[in-house]
Formats: C-alpha cells, sequence, structure tokens
C-alpha cells in the first residue's frame, strides 16, 4: 500500500522471479546486470568528456559502490542510474554535434526513469 515504485520496476522483478525463483537470484542477477550497464555507460560519458584515465578511476571508485547496491534487491536507483548515464550518453553526443534538436533521446531515455522512481 505504500510502496510508490513505477510499474517498470514490477516487470523487472517478475521477470528476475521468473528466471530464478522465489529465491531471489534471478532479481539479484538482472539488477547486477543492469548495474554493469549503466557502469559501461558511465564509463563511456567520462572517456569522451575527460579521458581514458578519468574514466578509469571513477569506474573503480563507482565499483566500490557495488557491494552496498548488490546487497539490496530491488532498488530502484540501480534501474534508475540506467536510465541517467543512456539519458548523459545521449544529451553528450547531441552536444558534440552542436545540434541541441538531438538531445530529443537523451530526454527520452531520462523520462524512463517516470516508470521506476519513486511517486508522491
Amino acid at each position: 500500500m505504500w510502496d510508490h515504485k513505477g510499474p517498470l520496476i514490477y516487470f523487472i522483478d517478475a521477470l528476475g522471479v521468473l528466471l530464478g525463483g522465489a529465491g531471489g537470484w534471478g532479481v539479484w542477477a538482472i539488477t547486477s546486470m543492469i548495474f554493469l550497464a549503466a557502469q559501461a555507460l558511465l564509463f563511456r560519458v567520462v572517456q569522451r568528456w575527460a579521458g581514458t584515465l578519468a574514466a578509469t578511476g571513477s569506474l573503480l571508485a563507482f565499483s566500490l559502490t557495488a557491494p552496498a547496491v548488490m546487497s539490496e534487491l530491488n532498488l530502484v536507483e540501480t534501474v534508475n542510474l540506467l536510465f541517467l548515464a543512456g539519458g548523459l550518453l545521449c544529451l553528450q553526443h547531441a552536444l558534440e554535434k552542436g545540434n541541441l534538436g538531438e538531445s530529443f533521446p537523451g530526454g527520452a531515455v531520462w523520462g524512463g526513469q517516470l516508470f521506476t522512481a519513486a511517486r508522491i
């Protein structure tokens, strides 16, 4: 009754339960894949703006948060991180091309957060 998550997180959880049963490893596996995909996208964003050394350092620092993030299942923030990283990459691409009209995909990706984020 008090859970204000968007609908996408429930579909992700249902897929995890379908894959791994009620034990929770399926949800954990999907969450881990989402977290790794977000890391890869954020690495690319930092690499394009600040170089490979900075991207590697930020990836290592970001990886230190993995145990804390992966210790909890069903974190909306993990899924939102993927949308945030994808939106940043799309916006970065539009800025590099000098055409902010191409930033629409980034906005659409960021809009995906509405389907997972907590609602008030």
